[in-house]
């Protein structure tokens, strides 16, 4: 790395005020969201991992084991959009009173989302795929309909 990008990265981490601590919850049964992907990624493409809520904040743990806490006194907004027929994922966006530090940049908005279904398919696909029914159809989007209902239910 070049001097410039060492002395802002230092400038940057030195801007961020320090936050009350996450109290973790140490309950039997904790509530969390499953494989979620966190926005901005902390390293990488995607960054996948769970959501846990405790008593003060929420947790973000990736696979890799990183972790992201951001505390409810530090949310100035926090919006919901939930999986519609037309959308194919479900979000969480938190905006913050004071940045926080995702890996090397300090952020002010930090997004969750889950895709609910297949974004695409391949409709060229000259493999041994077979046509359809129209009942094979009807069951598939059915089936599709309430994965999108158990998603927005959970997230809310």
């Amino acid at each position: 790395m070049k001097d410039k990008d060492i002395e802002s990265e230092a400038k940057t981490a030195q801007s961020v005020v320090k936050l009350e601590e996450l109290v973790t919850s140490k309950a039997m049964r904790r509530e969390y969201l499953e494989n979620l992907v966190i926005r901005p990624n902390l390293i990488g493409k995607k960054t996948i991992g769970n959501l846990e809520i405790h008593q003060n904040g929420l947790r973000f743990k990736s696979h890799k084991g990183q972790f992201v806490d951001i505390c409810f006194s530090n949310v100035k907004h926090c919006f919901f959009q939930a999986c519609a027929a037309d959308e194919l994922i479900v979000i969480l966006h938190f905006n913050l009173h004071q940045g926080i530090m995702l890996g090397n940049k300090k952020v002010n908005d930090v997004q969750f989302y889950k895709e609910s279904g297949i974004a695409a398919e391949d409709i060229n696909f000259k493999g041994g795929r077979h046509k359809l029914s129209d009942m094979d159809e009807l069951q598939q989007e059915e089936v599709e309909r309430q994965n999108r209902k158990r998603l927005n239910t959970k997230f809310l």
